[in-house]
C-alpha cells in the first residue's frame, strides 16, 4: 500500500467493511466494477437508443449506492469503472432496420453505418457523464471518476481506436480522468499491418504503436484544451479477441479488418481452409451462407464467420470484378497462431506510458483459458516498472511530457521524457538492433544528443540557471529477470 498498489471494491454496500478497513490502514478506497448490454436503458427486448428515459433510474441507484458509502463515514476517492454499455455497441442496421428502435433518431444519423457510429458514441459519452460521473461526484466531489475507453478525442487529434480506425471527437463532460486503453489485441495487430512473417522486432513495434496509440493522443488533447483531467489508463500485454467460447472458437483461418461491404482479409494462416480453399490477402468476404455482412460491425461480422470447430459454411467472396462461393469446415483457432509481445518489449512500453502523461495504471488480465501465465507476468511487470518509477515521482506528479508524437511501427528510435523546471528524464532505446543517437531540445533552443542503447536507458538531465549549460547522467535501470 505504501507504494501505491490498492485492492479495488466493488460498488456495492456489501463493501463496506471492506472499505472501512482499507480507509483505517490510510490506504484510498477505489471502486471499479464492469458492465455491458443495455444497463442504463433498464435491459428492454428493443433498446430506442435516442429514449434516455431510464437513465434516471439508473443514475439513482448509482447515487444511492454511494450516499451509503458516505452515510457509513467512508471517503470513496476514486470511482472506476469499465461500463462498456449500450447505446455504445448497437448495430446500425437493427436499430436502422426496426421502427421502435430507431424513433427520435435523426435521419442523417441513420444515413450511414459511420454516422451512426459517431452518434452512438457521443451519445454514449454524454448518458456515461450525466447518470454516472455525476452521482459520484455530487455525493463525492474530490473523488477521481473515470470509464473505460473515456478519452479526449478531437477533429484536430483524433485518438485512434483500440482495433483500428479513429474515435469522433468526444469530451470526458464530468469525468475527472480519461481512461485510454493501452492494449496489445491479436486483432488490431492484424489490422495494423501485421503478419506471420514479421521478425520478433517488428512483432514488438507493431505492438508498441498500439499501447502507445491512445495514451499519447489523448495526452496531448489534454495538455492543449483540458489540462485539469487526469488520465488512468488500462493497460495489457495481450488482449486476444479472437479467442472465443467453443461455440465460436472455429474459424477460416484468416485475419480480417472491416469495409464497407464485409470483411477484407489481410492475413491468412498456412494450412487453414482459407489456405486451402486458395483465398488470398485482399479478397474480400461479403456474405455468409447467404447473409450479408455490410453494415455489421467488425465484431458481429467475424461472429458470421465463426462457429462450432467442425461445421461449415459458404462464403461469398469477392476478388476484384469476380465472385466466388467458397465452402468451407471450420478449425479450431488453437493457440500460438498469434504473435505476442515479447515480455521485454511489453516492460519498455510501461516505461514510456508513465512518460507521457498519466497519473495511473490499471492492469487488465485476460482471463482466456491458457493464458494464466501472461496473466500473472503482466501484474509482475507493472509493479516491476512502477517500482522504478517511483524514483522519479515528483516528475510523474509534477512535470510535463516532452515527447507526445505518435510512435509508429516503422520508427526504430523511441523516447520520451519529462520536464520539471531545469531537469529532465528522458528514457529512449533503439529498436533496430544496433545503437543510436537521439538528439531533442528539452529546453527551447538547447539541443542535446544522448545515446541510445538496445536495452534502453535512462537520462537525467539538469540545466544550470545561470550558465545554461546542461549535465548529463545515465541512470541505471534496476536489473530485471528476462524471460
Amino acid at each position: 500500500m505504501a507504494r501505491g498498489i490498492v485492492p479495488h471494491l466493488r460498488p456495492d454496500t456489501s463493501m463496506i467493511p471492506s472499505a472501512r478497513a482499507i480507509q483505517a490502514a490510510g490506504g484510498p478506497v477505489i471502486l471499479m466494477a464492469g458492465k455491458s448490454g443495455a444497463w442504463g436503458y433498464g435491459n428492454p427486448k428493443v433498446v430506442a437508443p435516442a429514449d434516455i428515459s431510464a437513465w434516471k433510474t439508473a443514475g439513482s441507484k448509482m447515487r444511492d449506492t454511494l450516499l451509503g458509502f458516505r452515510d457509513a463515514g467512508v471517503k470513496v476517492d476514486a470511482v472506476w469503472l469499465d461500463y462498456e454499455v449500450d447505446p455504445l455497441n448497437l448495430n446500425y442496421l437493427a436499430v436502422r432496420d426496426d421502427p421502435a428502435a430507431r424513433r427520435h433518431i435523426p435521419n442523417n444519423v441513420l444515413a450511414s453505418p459511420a454516422a451512426f457510429a459517431r452518434w452512438r458514441r457521443q451519445l454514449w459519452a454524454a448518458l456515461m457523464s450525466a447518470y454516472v460521473a455525476g452521482p459520484v461526484r455530487e455525493i463525492f466531489p474530490g473523488a477521481s471518476v473515470s470509464n473505460w475507453m473515456t478519452v479526449l478525442s478531437t477533429s484536430k487529434r483524433p485518438v485512434p481506436g483500440m482495433i483500428g480506425g479513429y474515435l469522433p471527437p468526444t469530451d470526458p463532460g464530468l469525468f475527472t480522468a480519461t481512461t485510454p486503453v493501452a492494449y496489445g489485441t491479436d486483432t488490431g495487430f492484424w489490422h495494423n499491418g501485421g503478419t506471420i512473417e514479421l521478425t520478433r522486432d517488428e512483432v514488438d513495434r507493431r505492438y508498441m504503436a498500439q499501447l502507445l496509440g491512445q495514451v499519447t493522443a489523448d495526452a496531448a488533447n489534454r495538455m492543449e484544451s483540458a489540462p485539469h483531467l487526469n488520465a488512468v489508463p488500462w493497460v495489457s500485454r495481450w488482449v486476444p479477441l479472437t479467442q472465443l467460447p467453443e461455440s465460436k472458437a472455429g474459424g477460416l483461418g484468416v485475419e480480417v479488418k472491416a469495409n464497407k461491404t464485409g470483411l477484407s482479409i489481410i492475413a491468412i494462416h498456412p494450412d487453414s481452409p482459407a489456405a486451402q480453399a486458395g483465398l488470398h490477402p485482399g479478397d474480400w468476404i461479403t456474405a455468409v451462407d447467404g447473409k450479408q455482412l455490410s453494415g455489421l460491425t467488425l465484431n458481429a461480422a467475424i461472429n458470421q464467420v465463426r462457429g462450432r470447430p467442425g461445421s461449415s459454411a459458404k462464403l461469398d467472396i469477392r476478388r476484384g470484378d469476380t465472385t466466388l462461393n467458397i465452402n468451407f469446415v471450420r478449425i479450431r483457432l488453437g493457440k500460438g497462431q498469434h504473435p505476442i509481445m515479447s515480455r521485454e518489449r511489453y516492460r519498455e512500453a510501461l516505461r514510456h506510458l508513465w512518460l507521457r502523461g498519466i497519473d495511473g495504471m490499471q492492469v487488465f488480465n485476460s482471463t482466456t483459458p491458457g493464458n494464466a501465465e501472461i496473466a500473472i507476468a503482466e501484474v509482475e511487470d507493472a509493479q516491476e516498472v512502477y517500482g522504478e518509477m517511483l524514483a522519479f515521482r515528483h516528475f510523474l506528479e509534477q512535470g510535463a511530457p516532452l515527447n507526445l508524437t505518435a510512435y509508429l511501427p516503422d520508427v526504430t528510435l523511441l523516447w520520451s521524457g519529462i520536464r520539471l523546471d531545469d531537469e529532465v528524464i528522458v528514457r529512449g532505446i533503439s529498436l533496430s538492433g544496433r545503437p543510436d543517437m537521439l538528439t531533442l531540445e528539452p529546453w527551447p533552443d538547447v539541443p542535446v544528443s544522448l545515446s541510445i542503447s538496445t536495452e534502453g536507458i535512462t537520462w537525467r538531465l539538469r540545466r544550470d540557471p545561470k550558465t545554461g549549460l546542461v549535465s548529463q547522467q545515465a541512470i541505471d535501470a534496476p536489473s530485471v529477470n528476462k524471460p
